[in-house]
């Protein structure tokens, strides 16, 4: 492809211009938001019909598949509420050398090596 012509490269003078979104077009976050808080009639974990956000049935539905014994479904709460668990990585190199004077084309080098070693 190519550098492209020096007068179409971006300077501190040719910039684009900042379009605007089109007028009453929504983001899909909103939406989704909007359709997380529509109330509806749902059966708590009790079994009573309450009114509930699409939300908050969500997560009603999964403490009862939860409560019925769904690990995976525990676990999705778990750690919606608690986060992840923190996990540990070690890598051990069979060789040591000075990183700072590498190429980056060297190091992907090293790196690929390592991998294939495995």
């Amino acid at each position: 492809m190519g550098n492209p012509h020096p007068k179409h490269k971006f300077t501190a003078d040719n910039q684009p211009t900042k379009r605007p979104s089109r007028k009453g077009v929504r983001n899909l976050k909103t939406v989704i938001r909007e359709v997380f808080n529509t109330c509806i009639k749902f059966t708590d974990i009790g079994g009573k019909p309450k009114k509930f956000t699409i939300d908050q049935a969500g997560v009603v539905a999964i403490a009862k598949k939860m409560l019925k014994g769904d690990v995976p479904a525990f676990k999705a709460l778990a750690e919606r509420l608690e986060g992840m668990p923190k996990q540990d990585a070690t890598v051990t190199l069979k060789e040591t050398r000075d990183l700072e004077n590498l190429t980056n084309e060297q190091v992907q080098d090293i790196i690929r090596k390592h991998e294939s070693d495995g």
